[in-house]
């Protein structure tokens, strides 16, 4: 560059986030230093352009130098100055950009620190090689950043502040853990109360609407804020990094935290958090809201309403069918005959399975963690739920309701918890108002269906049930000594009796014996005060020359 006082000198200074405390990088060092140098050569600043907390990332993003290029393009300025040309940019693709521009221009570029300069081709290949070695530098941080965070992760430790439900694990002895992740137990009931509402068919905006009536302040409620909650893959175990990066794929780090709900649940919220972007209004308000899909398109029915008669039905725009609500309702009675049935098809046995009362036995389990860990449980687990069992009997509470006696919201809250689309076809008869409904398939939720029978197959917790007399749990326990401390320690808490069935495998041969056995088995079982029947296995041992299949106890509370 030739010695020329008339440059007309545009000073460009710029610092990011990270650098603001590094030192030489604050705006008003790097602006003494052109100053000085262009003193030196006499050149004269016009302007300064004043770039605060800017990434080098994005120039469309840096308002300061869009003015810059613009006074550039109309003759303001003729000559960049900087004070490092890493403060310009960091990029061999946007640098290029810059360099064409400025010789469309006939302007030129000058660094302090590098002492560069682009008025000849040494200066111009100079260039080029310093922001290369840039471009090289960041990308080396970058891999040790990405490399220094899957480290931290799979500690444990979520980058940035803890969501509603966790705290960091501060007095943990081990200092490089106290950054983790652990259960705040004051806050992760409210959280769960969340999902389960959402499942229940509650909207974001009555979730937070209900929390604010009860006087929850954990935090200011509103409709974004249970989104929020609803859509955080941390409350399941996992953690997402790039989540919120378009261009970017996320990467997710599975069972890192301890989860405060299920995956089957955060699943089944996301399915209904879909569903519920192309829902019609007033689903709420409805029996089978967003559960009902037309067999012959797969679509998601509408609701309607005759608000003069108060009838509900759903439509399929596609197929141009309309539904009375009634009839629906009608043909999942027909097909499940009654609310036990309903509950044996959700259960996949002949017992009623309160998956309400279940919550706080499901809450207090880790379904991902390894069986040993589980199994150490299982003593804790075992009593929980008979605590739970016991108090419902002493209180003589039901939670159970036969189809018929249940209101509206009641039903509405029942189909909405448990199923997740039912699939129905319309058959026609001789009239517009003479069809009937066909229900060709019921899919419930997983949530509902896989959390509480993992837990049965691997023996950790045992099955909640109700006759819709009593509500009882039933276990299998083929360790004597377990059986023994575990009898042990509920009679510390409780007076019990324990009446012995012993079955033997030819019994069940004689049908008189077997319907013996059975009603013997029934007055037991529907004995308001058995709690618990436990099934010990028998293997290959005689009792009075026969051999004994297994061995029903049966605990029941004494006055």
């Amino acid at each position: 560059m030739e010695e020329n006082k008339n440059l007309k000198i545009g000073a460009y200074i710029r610092v990011s986030t990270e650098d603001q405390a590094r030192e030489g990088h604050s705006l008003d060092e790097q602006l003494d230093r052109i100053k000085a140098f262009c003193k030196f050569k006499d050149y004269k600043i016009c302007k300064v352009y004043r770039e605060d907390g800017k990434s080098a990332k994005d120039m469309k993003g840096r308002p300061e130098f869009q003015k810059m290029i613009n006074d550039l393009c109309n003759g303001v300025i003729d000559t960049i100055c900087v004070y490092k040309l890493d403060r310009l940019t960091r990029s061999i693709k946007d640098l290029e950009e810059i360099l064409i521009l400025l010789e469309e221009k006939n302007c030129d570029l000058v660094s302090v620190t590098e002492d560069i300069n682009t008025s000849n081709a040494f200066g111009k290949f100079f260039v080029r090689l310093v922001i290369l070695l840039a471009q090289l530098e960041i990308e080396q941080t970058r891999e040790r950043t990405i490399m220094g965070l899957v480290g931290t992760v799979k500690q444990g430790i979520p980058i940035g502040k803890l969501p509603l439900g966790y705290k960091r694990d501060e007095n943990n002895k081990d200092p490089k853990l106290r950054k983790r992740a652990i259960i705040n137990e004051e806050e992760a009931p409210t959280v769960r109360r969340i999902f389960n509402l959402y499942l229940k068919g509650y909207s974001e905006y009555s979730i937070a609407k209900i929390l604010k009536e009860e006087g929850n302040n954990l935090m200011k409620w509103k409709d974004g804020a249970v989104y929020q909650i609803l859509n955080n893959k941390l409350y399941c175990g996992d953690i997402e990094h790039r989540k919120t990066l378009k261009d970017k794929e996320t990467i997710v780090y599975e069972d890192v935290v301890p989860a405060i709900i299920s995956k089957e649940v955060f699943n089944d919220c996301q399915v209904l958090m879909e569903k519920n972007k192309h829902s019609f209004g007033g689903s709420l308000n409805y029996m089978f809201g967003k559960t009902l899909y037309c067999s012959k398109c797969g679509s998601l029915l509408c609701v309607s309403s005759n608000k003069g008669k108060n009838i509900k039905h759903y439509i399929c725009k596609k197929c141009n069918s309309r539904i009375n609500e009634s009839k629906v309702e009608e043909q999942i009675l027909d097909k499940l005959s009654n609310i036990a049935e309903f509950n044996m098809a959700l259960t996949y046995n002949a017992l009623m399975v309160d998956n309400e009362r279940l919550t706080e036995i499901l809450n207090n389990v880790e379904l991902e963690a390894p069986d040993e860990r589980l199994k150490e449980r299982k003593e804790e687990l075992r009593i929980m739920l008979d605590d739970i069992v016991i108090n419902d009997i002493e209180h003589k509470e039901n939670h159970i309701k036969k189809w018929e006696d249940m209101n509206y919201e009641e039903k509405r809250t029942f189909i909405q918890s448990t199923i997740e689309a039912i699939y129905i076809g319309k058959i026609k008869g001789k009239n517009q108002q003479d069809y009937k409904v066909r229900i060709d398939k019921i899919k419930f939720k997983s949530s509902q269906i896989n959390l509480f029978f993992n837990l049965i197959r691997k023996g950790i917790v045992d099955m909640y049930c109700n006759n819709g007399v009593s509500c009882f749990t039933m276990a299998t326990i083929d360790n004597k000594e377990e059986l023994e401390n575990y009898l042990a320690r509920l009679r510390k808490h409780y007076n019990i009796k324990v009446i012995e069935i012993p079955i033997r495998g030819d019994e069940w041969k004689s049908k008189k014996k077997s319907d013996e056995l059975d009603a013997l088995i029934e007055s037991v079982v529907n004995n308001p005060k058995c709690f618990k029947t436990i099934k010990v296995p028998r293997r290959n041992e005689l009792l009075k020359g026969k051999f004994e299949k297994e061995l029903h106890l049966h605990l029941c509370l004494e006055s």
